[in-house]
Formats: structure tokens, sequence, C-alpha cells
């Protein structure tokens, strides 16, 4: 059935997620969804021929604390957002099926050197229309072409600057193993310095104090990895080259083109426990602060006013705008568990935590009893994704659907059997 190795066309879906914002011109669908939906489509085929589709009862058991909820609180206006979170679930269930069921040192090499490339062309499409060089944001919506103009970087690899950010600092972490650690394939460690730098500088143009978050926590969990496991020779190839990287980092900051705006922006963190005393002369830090301060108690309110089934599925994103009515922007909670938990109740937020968590924990858990490094820089990938939730709302991320869920499902099972 197939003409080329299935693990083949799970690469070409995780590539083509570099599309996922890009429509067919005339035609209301992504280049994302016409390929993943005709790999889903051989991938039907086959399983029809062989009468074996694998779906494992992990993906089955996040399906129930999805769906089921989901269902129960439908209204017709929303079945667009129930449509998306199926389509999802068949994206994992195409996935499990094309990835093997025990991976190879070569094949873990090309997830790593795959997921790092995806990283980079969003980096570098972010780097060239910031500097004016491209003009990429124009395949998107107005208000992504001009935020991208107000100083604050955007690629195609998620379109918004944050959004942007989130996705390159959960594949950071594989641009750095390409440099840190052995690889399989041939040449390929060459290219991790250099994806390293154009994704770091990347996530700095963004201007995204998430993304800023998120960039620390990969540094200092790679170091605390590489110091704890590995000879003194790679402690010094880990030490020199975050020291490098951080510096590259510092240096692109002077490349900014509002610099005064962003370092408010950063610093501003510190106010976060105090933010009824804050400063009042920047603008645009109170605005984007405070709203979002507001609206993570927005979405603590909704849970307590209905706790066991939420307002319904895609309706949480209708009460913001009643709340902040000058700010056409504001139309989500902005934090994936919170607008998760206000739809569709706290017992299923409760369920889909603790089934997140747990996938982590048995990710990292089995990283240390295999010893295996591909496992905890997956794991880093993964954690970073999940962190960068609590501040979008992006249950829809095409790399948690198509790579970080049923990977580490297909990962963590394999490590156990060994």
């Amino acid at each position: 059935m197939f003409k080329v190795r299935p693990i083949a066309l799970f690469f070409l879906i995780l590539i083509v997620i570099l599309f996922e914002r890009i429509s067919i011109p005339k035609f209301p669908v992504s280049y994302f969804r016409l390929i993943a939906g005709a790999v889903m489509f051989i991938v039907l085929l086959k399983a029809a021929q062989t009468r074996k589709l694998l779906i494992h009862r992990k993906v089955v058991l996040f399906m129930i604390i999805v769906l089921v909820p989901a269902f129960l609180g439908l209204e017709t206006r929303n079945l667009l957002v129930l449509l998306q979170y199926i389509f999802g679930f068949f994206i994992s269930v195409t996935v499990y099926n094309l990835i093997p069921r025990t991976w190879t040192d070569r094949e873990k090499s090309a997830l790593v050197f795959v997921l790092a490339f995806i990283g980079t062309i969003g980096a570098l499409t972010l780097i060239t229309d910031y500097f004016g060089w491209t003009k990429f944001t124009l395949l998107f919506s107005k208000e992504i072409y001009n935020e991208a103009q107000s100083g604050r970087g955007a690629g195609i690899l998620g379109g918004e600057t944050n959004f942007t950010a989130a996705r390159l600092s959960s594949l950071l972490p594989f641009a750095l193993f390409l440099i840190l650690k052995p690889n399989r394939l041939k040449y390929a460690s060459l290219f991790g310095l250099p994806f390293v730098i154009l994704i770091v500088v990347g996530i700095i143009l963004t201007g995204s104090r998430m993304g800023y978050l998120a960039l620390v926590q990969v540094f200092f969990l790679v170091m605390i990895y590489e110091l704890g496991t590995s000879s003194w020779t790679r402690k010094l190839l880990t030490i020199s080259a975050l020291v490098m990287t951080i510096g590259i980092g510092g240096f692109a900051l002077t490349f900014l083109k509002n610099q005064a705006q962003t370092m408010s922006r950063f610093e501003s963190l510190e106010s976060v426990s105090n933010l009824s005393s804050a400063s009042y002369e920047d603008q645009e830090f109170d605005d984007s602060l405070l709203n979002r301060f507001i609206l993570f108690w927005v979405g603590v309110d909704i849970i307590h006013q209905h706790p066991i089934l939420g307002v319904g599925i895609g309706n949480a994103k209708y009460i913001p705008p009643k709340l902040f009515p000058f700010e056409s922007n504001i139309k989500y909670l902005h934090n994936t568990f919170l607008e998760f938990g206000a739809e569709n109740g706290l017992p299923a937020l409760v369920a889909m935590a603790i089934f997140l968590v747990g996938l982590l924990k048995l990710l990292l858990r089995q990283s240390r009893t295999t010893g295996d490094p591909f496992l905890f820089y997956f794991f880093i990938g993964f954690y970073i994704l999940l962190f960068n939730w609590i501040f979008l709302t992006d249950f829809t991320n095409k790399l948690f659907w198509s790579c970080f869920f049923p990977v580490s499902i297909a990962l963590t099972q394999q490590a156990a059997r060994d």
C-alpha cells in the first residue's frame, strides 16, 4: 500500500505544519489540512486492506476526556470547534499508525533533525520578514501583518507573534540536541549551531514575554541534564554552547525595533504580583499584562459558576468581548487549560491535567531508567509546549496532535517494553 516508508509520511505531516496558517486560494482549507488529510486517507485505505488500525488505549482515554464533555455542551454554532478536536484525534491516530513501534537511533535522529528544521524555517521566515527582506506575514490576516509592522516578529510557523514564539521554543531543544548529542544522520550535527542561533534570534525578535520565559527554561533544563549525566568534555561543550547562545540572544536584543518597549514588557513581569499598583507610564504594558490578569480570573469565575459541564465547547470566546468592549483583539481567555475547563467543566479539566502530567512524568522517568537522552529532550519540548498553553489558547496546536501526543505514547510504550 505504501510506496514510501510510513515514517516518511509522518515526517511529511510534520513539515507541512509550516503551512498550517496558509489557506489554499479561493478554498477555505489550509495546505496542512489538505496534505494531512491525504495521508490520513492512505492510512485508512491500508487499515481497510489489512483490517487493522492501531489505536492505543491512552488515545482512547484522552478522547473520552475531551470529546464526551464537548458533545454534552455542544451548540450548533460551535460545531466547527468540535470538528477541529475530532480532526486532531484523527491526526494522532494516523501518526500512531505511521510511526514505528520500536524506534531505532537513526529514526530518532531523523525526528530530531526534522523538528529542528521546522523550527529553523519558522525562525528564518520571521527574521527575513522582520528586517523587510520578505513579506510572509502578508499570507495571514491583516491583524498579524499590522502587529509584525509594530516591531514584534512573526513568521509562517504560528503566524501571530506569541504563537510563533511558542512553537519555536518547543522546537529549540531538538536543535540543541544536534549540537550536544551524537547523531546517526551523516552531517546532521553540522546544522545544529546555525539552527540554534536562528531559533533563538527568532524567539528574541518576537518580543514575547512568554517566549523569553520558555527560552530560559529550555537552557536551564538542558544545562541541568547535561551537567548531571555527561562526561567532562560534554559538560564543557554544553556550557560553551549555552554561553555562546545566550550571548547571541543578548546581541539579538540590540536589533529590536522598539527596544525600550520590549524591555519594559519583559521587566513588567516583576509587577505580576502587584498589578494594582503597577505604573501607568507605559500604556501597552499595563493593557497587556492587566488584561491577561483579568482574563485569568474571568476563567476561574466561569469554572466556579459552571463547575460540572462548563459553558459548552466554543462558548468561552464569547465572554471576554463583553467584558472588554473596546478591545477587539480580546476574544479568548489566553490560557488553554482555563479555556478547556470553562467550556467543559472542572472534572474534564482535572482529568486532562492528570493525563498530560502523567504522560510527562512517564517520559521523564523512562528517560532516567533507560538513560536515553532523546527521551529527555523530547520531554523538554513537550513540557515547553504545555507551559506555553498557560499563556495561549492553543488546544488545536498541530505540534501537539501530530507529534508530541502520539509520539510520547509510542516512545513510553517502547521504553516500558525494553
